[in-house]
C-alpha cells in the first residue's frame, strides 16, 4: 500500500492473520488492497473464510457492501484467543467455552480417584491456565465463571483428598500455595483483576496499533514487569489477609500446621512434574496423606489402633510411640532416602552412619552421624550429615516455639569436638512434618 495514502484505519498482523478496524467503506477499500497487492507478496486472501464483526444495526449495510466477496458477516467473533463482539454474544461464546471446561474438570475427577497426584499437576499446569487467559483478554466475564467454581469445588476437590470438605476449607485449598493453598485458583477472584492487569500491561503495545507510532520493546517489557509485580503484590496482601481470617475458623491444633506450613515455605513438592524417574510421582495413598497431612486431617483408612502399644491410634501417636519401632523407622527412611539422592547426584562416595568416637567397654559414650559424604562442600573433604525428626503437632510442643535457640545450640554443639579431629564439615538437619531447619558448622 501507498503509505502517504491518507487511510482511515487500524490494522494488525499475528503470522498470516491480518485483521483491520475501520468504518465500513474503509474496510471495504482496505479488503481490495489486500485482494490486489497481496498475492505479489506471497499473501492469497479467502474473504470466504473471513469474519466481519459489526453492531447488529450494520449487519444489513455491511451485507450489501460486502456482498461481492461472500465475507461471514456477524456480530460477534473469537480473534487471537479472545472475543470480539457484543456483550450477548461474548456471553454465549464464554458460556460455551465454560461447558467445555467443565467436562474437562469432570473428567480429571474421575482420574483423581485412582491417580489423584496426576490429575492435580494437570489441573494446576495445564487446565486452569487455559481460562486465566481467556480472563486476561476478555472483560467482564467472573459470572460464567461460577459454575467452574462449584464443580471444582463439589467434584474435583473431594476426588482428591478422597473424602468432603467443607466450604471453609476448601476456601483455603483454593490460594496459592505459600499461603497455605494447593495453587488451584478461583476462577471467579481471578476473573476480576486479570483483565485490568493485563490491559494495563500491554498499554504501550496496544497504543502503537491504535495510533500508529513506534513501538518500543524495552519499554514494553518494563512496563509489563511492573504491573504484573504490583498486582502480584495486591492480590498476595488480600490473600494473605483472607487466609488469617479463615484459619482463625479452624481448630488450634490444624492453625497451627498451616501456619507452620505457610511459614516454613514447605510446598516446593507441589510444584513438581511427577515421574517415575525423578521419584517424585506419588500413588494415591502417598499423595491423599501428604495434602491430608498439610492441612490437619486424619489421613484416609487409618487404622483405630497402634499395633506396638495397642492405644487409640492417629497422627500425633504414630509419630511419638515409642513401641513398633515406628520412630526409629522414620528416621532410618530420611537418611537412607538422602543418602539415595546423593548417590543420584553423582557423588558416590557416602557412608552410611559413619563412628565419630567409639563406645566404652560398656557400649556407651558412643558417637556417630547419620551419614557422611565425600566432596559435598569442597573436593575430596568429607561433610558429615546428622538428622533429628521432630512431631512438631505433639501436645508439648504447641505453646512453644518449636525450633527453640536451645535446642539448636545443642544439636550444634553435639559433635564438636570429634568434627575438629575428622576436619570435616557438619550439616544438622532437624525436620517437622512439614520443617526443616539446616544447622551448618565447618572446621
Amino acid at each position: 500500500c501507498d503509505h502517504d495514502a491518507n487511510f482511515d484505519w487500524n490494522q494488525n498482523w499475528y503470522a498470516d492473520d491480518s485483521a483491520c478496524a475501520s468504518i465500513l467503506k474503509e474496510i471495504v477499500l482496505w479488503l481490495k488492497l489486500l485482494i490486489a497487492e497481496g498475492p505479489k507478496y506471497g499473501y492469497h486472501p479467502e474473504p470466504d473464510k473471513s469474519y466481519l464483526i459489526v453492531h447488529p444495526d450494520w449487519v444489513e449495510e455491511a451485507n450489501k457492501l460486502f456482498c461481492e466477496f461472500k465475507v461471514n458477516v456477524v456480530t460477534g467473533h473469537r480473534f487471537l484467543g479472545g472475543f470480539v463482539g457484543g456483550v450477548e454474544d461474548t456471553e454465549k461464546w464464554i458460556h460455551e467455552k465454560v461447558q467445555v471446561w467443565s467436562k474437562a474438570i469432570q473428567t480429571l475427577s474421575k482420574a483423581a480417584q485412582s491417580q489423584p497426584h496426576l490429575a492435580y499437576v494437570s489441573f494446576t499446569k495445564s487446565l486452569q491456565n487455559e481460562w486465566s487467559y481467556i480472563q486476561r483478554v476478555v472483560a467482564n466475564v467472573e459470572k460464567p465463571f461460577s459454575l467452574l467454581k462449584a464443580i471444582i469445588v463439589n467434584d474435583f476437590l473431594p476426588s482428591l483428598f478422597g473424602n468432603d470438605l467443607d466450604n471453609m476449607e476448601a476456601s483455603i485449598i483454593m490460594m496459592s500455595t505459600h499461603n497455605g493453598g494447593l495453587g488451584i485458583r478461583d476462577p471467579v477472584s481471578t476473573a476480576e483483576t486479570s483483565f485490568q492487569s493485563s490491559h494495563e500491561g500491554t498499554l504501550i503495545l496496544s497504543q502503537a496499533i491504535t495510533l500508529g507510532g513506534p513501538f518500543d520493546m524495552d519499554k514494553h517489557e518494563i512496563q509489563m514487569k511492573a504491573v504484573k509485580n504490583a498486582f502480584n503484590a495486591q492480590h498476595d496482601q488480600i490473600e494473605v489477609a483472607k487466609a488469617d481470617i479463615l484459619i482463625q475458623t479452624l481448630p488450634p491444633s490444624r492453625q497451627c500446621t498451616i501456619n507452620r506450613v505457610r511459614k516454613g515455605d514447605c510446598s516446593t513438592w507441589l510444584s513438581m512434574i511427577p515421574t517415575q524417574d525423578n521419584q517424585f510421582y506419588m500413588n494415591a495413598y502417598e499423595f491423599r496423606d501428604s495434602i491430608a497431612l498439610r492441612y490437619g486431617r486424619s489421613p484416609i483408612n487409618m487404622q483405630g489402633f497402634c499395633d506396638g502399644c495397642s492405644q487409640p491410634f492417629d497422627i500425633s501417636h504414630a509419630l511419638d510411640c515409642k513401641m513398633g519401632g515406628l520412630i526409629g523407622a522414620r528416621h532410618n527412611e530420611s537418611r537412607d532416602l538422602n543418602i539415595d539422592l546423593i548417590n543420584l547426584s553423582g557423588l558416590t562416595q557416602t557412608v552410611k552412619e559413619p563412628v565419630l568416637k567409639e563406645p566404652n567397654q560398656d557400649g556407651n559414650n558412643g558417637l556417630r552421624v547419620d551419614w557422611g559424604v565425600r566432596g559435598f562442600w569442597e573436593f575430596q573433604k568429607e561433610a558429615l550429615f546428622d538428622i533429628r525428626i521432630l512431631n512438631a503437632d505433639t501436645p508439648s510442643y504447641l505453646p512453644k516455639i518449636l525450633f527453640s535457640y536451645s535446642t539448636l545450640q545443642e544439636m550444634k554443639k553435639r559433635p564438636n569436638t570429634m568434627m575438629q579431629q575428622r576436619q570435616g564439615e557438619q550439616l544438622s538437619l532437624l525436620l517437622s512434618q512439614h520443617v526443616m531447619v539446616f544447622l551448618t558448622m565447618k572446621q
